[in-house]
Protein backbone atom coordinates (compact mmCIF):
# COMPACT_ATOMS: atom_id res chain seq x y z
CA UNK A 1 0.00 0.00 0.00
CA UNK A 2 1.35 3.21 -0.68
CA UNK A 3 0.86 6.86 1.09
CA UNK A 4 0.68 9.75 -1.06
CA UNK A 5 2.54 13.03 -0.52
CA UNK A 6 2.12 16.08 -1.90
CA UNK A 7 5.35 18.21 -1.69
CA UNK A 8 6.25 21.34 -3.61
CA UNK A 9 9.81 20.59 -4.63
CA UNK A 10 10.10 23.44 -6.61
CA UNK A 11 13.84 24.59 -5.94
CA UNK A 12 14.26 22.37 -2.79
CA UNK A 13 17.24 19.93 -2.79
CA UNK A 14 16.52 16.14 -3.53
CA UNK A 15 18.96 13.66 -3.24
CA UNK A 16 19.34 10.60 -5.39
CA UNK A 17 21.03 7.42 -3.99
CA UNK A 18 22.04 4.98 -7.40
CA UNK A 19 22.33 5.18 -10.46
CA UNK A 20 20.72 2.71 -12.76
CA UNK A 21 17.57 2.13 -14.58
CA UNK A 22 15.28 2.90 -11.01
CA UNK A 23 17.13 5.98 -10.84
CA UNK A 24 16.79 7.15 -13.80
CA UNK A 25 13.21 6.65 -13.86
CA UNK A 26 12.92 8.49 -11.01
CA UNK A 27 14.84 11.19 -11.65
CA UNK A 28 12.88 12.14 -15.02
CA UNK A 29 9.51 12.33 -13.06
CA UNK A 30 11.70 14.58 -10.30
CA UNK A 31 13.11 16.87 -12.93
CA UNK A 32 9.47 17.82 -14.04
CA UNK A 33 8.66 19.36 -10.43
CA UNK A 34 11.49 21.53 -10.35
CA UNK A 35 14.30 20.52 -7.94
CA UNK A 36 17.78 20.39 -7.63
CA UNK A 37 18.71 16.79 -7.50
CA UNK A 38 21.71 14.74 -6.67
CA UNK A 39 22.33 12.06 -7.40
CA UNK A 40 25.24 9.70 -5.10
CA UNK A 41 26.70 6.67 -6.66
CA UNK A 42 29.96 4.27 -7.42
CA UNK A 43 29.30 4.61 -10.96
CA UNK A 44 26.87 5.87 -13.87
CA UNK A 45 25.14 2.94 -14.72
CA UNK A 46 22.47 5.33 -17.19
CA UNK A 47 24.39 7.95 -19.19
CA UNK A 48 20.80 9.66 -19.62
CA UNK A 49 20.73 10.91 -16.11
CA UNK A 50 24.08 12.90 -16.67
CA UNK A 51 21.92 14.40 -19.55
CA UNK A 52 19.13 15.84 -16.89
CA UNK A 53 19.14 18.84 -16.28
CA UNK A 54 19.31 20.37 -12.25
CA UNK A 55 21.33 17.05 -11.79
CA UNK A 56 24.44 17.32 -10.10
CA UNK A 57 26.80 14.05 -9.85
CA UNK A 58 28.48 13.03 -6.80
CA UNK A 59 30.55 9.82 -7.77
CA UNK A 60 32.50 8.19 -4.93
CA UNK A 61 33.86 4.90 -4.59
CA UNK A 62 32.54 3.86 -0.97
CA UNK A 63 29.08 4.95 0.03
CA UNK A 64 28.00 5.84 3.37
CA UNK A 65 25.45 3.48 5.52
CA UNK A 66 23.09 4.94 7.25
CA UNK A 67 21.44 2.53 9.72
CA UNK A 68 19.04 4.88 11.56
CA UNK A 69 17.10 7.76 10.41
CA UNK A 70 18.82 11.27 10.95
CA UNK A 71 17.73 14.89 10.67
CA UNK A 72 18.28 15.23 7.20
CA UNK A 73 14.77 15.66 6.20
CA UNK A 74 14.09 11.96 5.21
CA UNK A 75 10.48 11.47 5.06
Amino acid sequence: MFFPVFIDLEGREVLVIGAGKVAHKKIKKLVEYGPKITVYSKEVKNEEISKCENVKIILELSLIHISEPTRLGMI
